[in-house]
């Protein structure tokens, strides 16, 4: 069921770089409307990789959504965003803190004029606290959060996790703040603002490392091993590498009887003792004459979390990704189609593959949208045109 749950919703993204809650919000039907430079664009335009000129991350983040330009340190596109927020119910931005305030377009402001307005922001480090200023890419708050420090392995240096997770984590909080936010001025007519920070958000999935810090224990690098499980690993088989993670005894006893092994450390405890002297060369020789496919029917029949150390082309083409409808393309207007990375959350027990429209070209929705403002403003239809054409030619759009 392709439940659009946001549908009616309107969102203003001033977002920069970083647009994925806004993503999500049009992915489930809210009218997203991107405000963008005039003449250059949101950043996410310039970001590779590209194909054909054309960032293909860009098709990505920006799909389903509308675009308009405005010049927002200019005084009519201060008020143009003003008039624009009379009808919004979301703002979302994740500009340096204070930039805002300073353009007379805060919270404080923007709440005059609409109360019921939820107001999301989305920084590196939080409003308070000695780095509420810095700005913060993925790196340096992969960096900060001990998460680098937990990657890899105990003799290597720090890792950087293969992906950017403080970049969606970020998103993905602040989304749900939004939401709730968006229910309670449903039902009260108050809005608020909310924030959620890249370097909180990343921290906060670091629990398991901490409560190992409050017990005296490691906290630091275990490479793919668990720092209370074994065998909790990955492991070289006949046509690459494996994963596997037992947490009980129960699943111990399951994959020796399932692989034909004497059950030899019945409990974690000697497990854990006996992994890295004997057991893990004993898997290792075991897996060394299988494929990662036969490890994984026999684990999957067995009850026992396994699974294959795919390649980023084979979890692309994998038949579980291709039956959750996971890799959707869309369509650009100037590129054609574009794979992309389907909708986590699905509503009801049965679904559809997602279809969604493109990213819109720069200023493409400026008639539509900014028009509208304009009107608002008092500018009659006759005046329109010429009214616009004075805004572009001033900068303003």
């Amino acid at each position: 069921m392709n439940l659009k749950p946001l549908k009616g919703v309107r969102v203003l993204d001033l977002t920069t770089i970083n647009p994925f809650t806004d993503t999500e919000f049009s992915d489930y039907g809210a009218e997203v409307i991107k405000v963008e430079r005039p003449g250059s664009g949101d950043s996410i335009r310039d970001y590779p990789p590209f194909k054909d000129g054309v960032s293909v991350y860009h098709c990505y983040t920006d799909r389903g959504k509308k675009s308009i330009t405005l010049n927002l340190r200019s005084d009519e596109g201060k008020e143009i965003l003003k008039e624009l927020v009379k009808n919004a119910d979301i703002l979302v931005e994740n500009f340096k803190a204070g930039t805002m305030e300073k353009m007379g377009l805060g919270y404080e402001e923007l709440s005059r004029i609409n109360p019921a307005l939820v107001y999301g922001k989305l920084s590196s480090y939080g409003n308070t606290g000695p780095q509420k200023n810095y700005i913060a890419y993925d790196i340096a708050v992969q960096a900060q959060t001990g998460i680098m420090d937990a990657t890899g392995q105990p003799e290597d240096e720090p890792s950087r996790v293969g992906c950017y997770v403080s970049d969606h984590l970020s998103c993905t909080y602040l989304g749900t703040a939004i939401v709730m936010a968006l229910y309670h001025a449903k039902k009260t007519g108050e809005g608020q603002r909310v924030e959620a920070s890249m370097f909180e958000s990343v921290f906060s999935v670091m629990g398991e490392k901490i409560a190992a810090y409050n017990c005296g224990k490691n906290a630091s690098r275990t490479g793919h091993l668990h720092d209370a499980f074994a065998p909790y690993d990955i492991l070289p088989c006949k046509d690459g590498y494996a994963a596997l993670a037992v947490t009980t005894d129960a699943q111990w006893s399951a994959f020796c009887a399932a692989f034909g092994l004497e059950n030899r450390y019945s409990t974690n405890d000697e497990r854990r003792e006996k992994y890295l002297s004997t057991l893990r060369g004993e898997l290792t020789e075991l897996f060394s004459g299988m494929t990662r496919n036969e490890i994984d029917s026999k684990c999957a029949a067995a009850g026992v979390p396994a699974g294959p150390v795919s390649t980023m082309e084979e979890a692309i083409n994998s038949d579980q990704i291709k039956a959750r409808c996971m890799e959707p393309a869309v369509t650009d207007q100037r590129i054609g189609d574009v794979l992309t990375v389907g909708k986590v959350i699905h509503y009801g027990e049965t679904f559809e593959a997602d279809s969604f429209t493109t990213a819109p070209l720069l200023g493409q929705d400026n008639a539509e949208i900014i028009g509208a403002a304009l009107a608002g403003q008092g500018v009659a239809p006759n005046d329109m045109q010429s009214r616009m054409a004075e805004l572009v030619e001033q900068g303003v759009i």
